[in-house]
C-alpha cells in the first residue's frame, strides 16, 4: 500500500475509535488531515496534486454535505470523508463512498428489521448482537446515558459511521472491491 493509503487507514481508524466512544469525531482530528492531505500531494505532485486532493475533498463534499443537511449525517461524519479525499483522490474517494454507504444502507435495514419485526428469533438475535456490543463498553446505535430502561420508541439510532467508512476502506483497499 502506498503511504496516502496508510495515512487515510489511521485517520479512520482514530475516527472510528472516536465515533464508538463517543459518538463523534473530533475536529482535531480531521482539519490536520484536510489540510495535511493538501500539502502532501502539492509537495509531491505541484498544482496537478493540489487539484486531485482538491477533487476528493470535493467529491465528498458534493455526495455528503445534503445528507448532512437532511439530518442523515453528523459534520464529523462529512469532514472524516472529506480528509480522507484528500488524502486518496477522487476515484479512491468516490469508491469508498459507495461502498461505506452500501454497507450503511444494509446495516440500517437490518437495524429496521430488527426494531420492527415481530419475529421472537429476530428481536432475540438483536438484543443478543446489543447486549454482545454493550458488554465491551460500545453502545451499538445508542447515546450515551441510555440505559434498558429507555423506550424502544423513544430510543434515537445512531450508528458509528466511521466504523463503516473503515469496513469500506478494507474493501476497497485490501480486497479490491471498486465499482468506478
Amino acid at each position: 500500500m502506498s503511504f496516502e493509503i496508510d495515512v487515510a487507514f489511521l485517520v479512520c481508524s482514530i475516527a472510528a475509535i472516536q465515533d464508538l466512544i463517543r459518538y463523534r469525531i473530533s475536529n482535531h482530528l480531521t482539519y490536520p488531515a484536510i489540510v495535511s492531505g493538501l500539502i502532501w500531494h502539492i509537495y509531491y505532485s505541484n498544482w496537478q496534486g493540489l487539484a486531485y486532493s482538491s477533487e476528493g475533498i470535493a467529491i465528498a463534499f458534493a455526495f455528503l454535505f445534503p445528507v448532512f443537511l437532511a439530518g442523515g449525517f453528523g459534520a464529523g461524519d462529512v469532514k472524516l470523508y472529506m480528509a480522507l479525499g484528500a488524502w486518496l483522490g477522487p476515484r479512491s474517494i468516490v469508491n469508498v463512498l459507495l461502498i461505506s454507504l452500501t454497507i450503511n444502507g444494509l446495516v440500517s435495514a437490518f437495524i429496521l428489521i430488527v426494531r420492527r419485526s415481530g419475529s421472537p428469533v429476530i428481536t432475540i438475535l438483536g438484543h443478543f448482537v446489543r447486549k454482545a456490543f454493550d458488554s465491551v463498553g460500545i453502545g451499538l446505535n445508542r447515546k450515551p446515558g441510555d440505559d434498558d430502561s429507555t423506550k424502544e420508541s423513544q430510543r434515537v439510532e445512531k450508528i458509528p459511521l466511521a466504523v463503516i467508512v473503515l469496513i469500506g476502506m478494507i474493501a476497497v483497499f485490501h480486497f479490491g472491491l471498486v465499482i468506478l
